[in-house]
């Protein structure tokens, strides 16, 4: 045999080990990921998913943590916001929103289970001024010479309540070209705490979260009641864990917490 065949023999041979070695390394590295994904699925379905209102962050983070059973994480943002992310697909195993019109919605299109949904929480209105400013009296919020900062009645269920205040006070005709709207309820607060605008309506616990603003009033409660629907929505298998989670919300340990942040059970 020729030098040149020797050598294309060799050439031949390592060739085909490398081939070997190459399928050899990914079918490992294969072996590998599909391990890897399948303890991350395990443990991603020991996970609670909630979809919370953003006005709940603060209460919701800190039961979160002191919840034991589970993790759980959570996904916060406008109420209508986190609906639409239902309608996109999004599985989340618990929803907990502000008023009852985004899960309503969800509700006629067979998203959630009517029975499925329960009232948790109440929270009031507050109207609020910029420390920026001198604050007007309860008598002078609606004087032509001030900006109100509310959240969009189209976008938001705060803007809805906000809009149902001013309505029961026969002021929405009178006063609408002073109404700057925002995105959500988060938004209308800022708005005010930067001086943006000096006088908004907010939820009371986001009034008692800020030292940036004075608080003008209270709304009575027996005029708006501003109530959070919770409802199990996630798969039949995530059931008992999701239900574990929902119960403990309703314990005393959390009541506490929610009672710092200006949240109240309903009776």
């Amino acid at each position: 045999m020729s030098c040149m065949a020797k050598r294309g023999n060799i050439y031949s041979l390592r060739v085909s080990l490398s081939r070997h070695f190459y399928i050899l390394k990914l079918g490992f590295l294969t072996l590998l990921l599909t391990i890897f994904l399948i303890s991350c699925k395990k443990d991603l379905s020991e996970d609670v998913l909630v979809f919370a209102a953003a006005s709940l962050s603060e209460p919701l983070l800190e039961i979160g943590k002191k919840y034991q059973k589970a993790q759980v994480n959570f996904d916060f943002a406008g109420s209508y916001t986190l609906s639409n992310k239902i309608r996109l697909g999004a599985n989340p195993d618990l929803i907990i929103f502000a008023g009852m019109d985004p899960i309503s919605d969800l509700i006629k299109q067979k998203y959630v289970k009517e029975d499925d949904v329960n009232v948790l929480l109440k929270n009031g209105l507050t109207i609020i001024c910029s420390k920026k400013i001198k604050c007007p009296s309860k008598k002078e919020i609606f004087n032509p010479g001030f900006k109100i900062s509310i959240a969009d009645p189209d976008l938001a269920p705060l803007g809805k309540y906000s809009k149902q205040f001013i309505e029961k006070n026969k002021k929405w005709d009178s006063i609408k070209n002073q109404l700057i709207f925002n995105l959500d309820a988060r938004a209308t607060l800022v708005s005010v705490e930067s001086g943006n605008v000096p006088i908004g309506i907010v939820y009371s616990s986001d009034a008692l979260l800020s030292d940036l603003v004075e608080i003008i009033f209270h709304v009575e409660s027996t005029s708006i009641v501003v109530e959070y629907p919770v409802a199990v929505i996630g798969e039949k298998a995530h059931y008992q864990k999701t239900n574990s989670f929902l119960e403990y919300l309703t314990s005393d340990e959390s009541s506490e917490v929610f009672s710092k942040f200006g949240f109240e059970f309903l009776e």
